[in-house]
């Protein structure tokens, strides 16, 4: 196992402006989604894509972003290469604030949804804060 640094939302939060600047949240966003690739590539799904989720490496690797946190992922291609998709419904399990809307109403998760997920990240990182709320849509469902 490998010594990581502090997440992304640690850090974000850390700064005297809580945000990082577009060129930083891009060269962090490119990394995760490689990251992701690699992941879905060998058939599984995070379902849980978020800052707090990604971690900085310690030096003299504290350029290089890790994903983190496996434990709710979901093996979705087998042995043959076989698509497998999870439930048509199942129990919303995640972060609402990063959560794809598949995710939210509990529908079939695939890898566009982790996509979902982290470019919501991304804006949260470059921005500082996400400009929609889906607690106030859950509450009119």
């Amino acid at each position: 196992m490998q010594i990581l640094g502090k997440n992304l939302t640690t850090l974000r939060k850390e700064r005297i402006e809580p945000k990082f600047t577009f060129s930083t949240a891009f060269r962090i966003g490119e990394q995760v989604a490689h990251a992701l690739q690699y992941l879905h590539e060998t058939g599984y799904i995070h379902r849980d894509v978020k800052p707090s989720n990604c971690c900085i490496g310690v030096p003299p690797e504290t350029a290089i972003i890790y994903l983190v946190d496996f434990g709710m992922c979901r093996k979705v291609i087998d042995s043959n290469g076989k698509w497998h998709m999870p439930p048509l419904k199942s129990i919303f399990k995640g972060t609402l604030r990063y959560a794809s809307l598949n995710s939210i109403l509990t529908h079939q998760c695939g890898p566009s949804d982790d996509l979902m997920g982290w470019i919501y990240s991304i804006v949260r990182l470059e921005i500082g804060k996400l400009k929609f709320n889906y607690y106030s849509y859950l509450i009119e469902i």
